[in-house]
C-alpha cells in the first residue's frame, strides 16, 4: 500500500478516535449532571440523544440513515483514494469521512448520535464528528469557487 494510502487511512482513524474518545469522556461525566457550563452565556456541554439527523428532522429512521451513510461512505472513499494528489481535496474527504464514521458508529452501536457541544449563539446541540463534516464542506466549498493555484496548473486526476 502507498505511503499516501497509508497516511489518508490513518488520518481517517485518528480523527475518529478524536470523535469517539471525546463523546466516551463528555458523555460518562455528563451522565451524572446533565449539562455543564464551560463560558457562561456562550458555551456548554449538554447532554443530548440526537435520534434523527442535522437538527433531529428525520427522528427514528434509523435504517434509512445507515443505508444512506453506507452508500455515502463508499461513494466519498472512492473519490479520496481517486483523487489522493488534489490536497486540499483530499483534506476535505478526510474530515467529512471521518465525521460520517464518528457518527455512524453512535448510530449503529447506540441507536442515536451522541452530541454534546451547546452554543448559545447557535440553538443546535453537535459533536466533534459534526464539526469535522461541516469543516469539510467549508474547505470542500472554498475549494470549489477559488480553486488553488498550484493544482488549477494540474489536471485533477493526477
Amino acid at each position: 500500500m502507498k505511503k499516501k494510502n497509508i497516511f489518508l487511512i490513518l488520518s481517517i482513524i485518528l480523527l475518529v478516535l478524536i470523535d469517539q474518545i471525546s463523546k466516551i469522556l463528555i458523555f460518562n461525566y455528563l451522565k451524572k449532571i446533565n449539562s455543564i457550563i464551560i463560558i457562561p452565556k456562550f458555551l456548554s456541554f449538554t447532554y443530548i440523544k440526537n435520534y434523527g439527523a442535522a437538527f433531529g428532522i428525520l427522528e427514528g429512521k434509523r435504517a434509512f440513515f445507515i443505508i444512506i451513510t453506507i452508500i455515502a461512505l463508499f461513494y466519498l472513499i472512492y473519490e479520496l483514494f481517486k483523487y489522493k494528489n488534489n490536497k486540499n481535496y483530499s483534506i476535505s474527504l478526510v474530515l467529512i469521512i471521518s465525521g460520517i464514521i464518528g457518527n455512524f458508529i453512535d448510530r449503529l452501536f447506540l441507536g442515536y448520535v451522541r452530541d454534546f457541544i451547546s452554543f448559545k449563539i447557535f440553538e443546535p446541540v453537535f459533536n466533534i464528528a459534526d464539526s469535522f463534516i461541516v469543516i469539510g464542506v467549508m474547505i470542500f466549498t472554498i475549494y470549489c469557487l477559488v480553486g488553488d493555484k498550484d493544482e488549477s496548473k494540474r489536471k485533477l486526476d493526477k
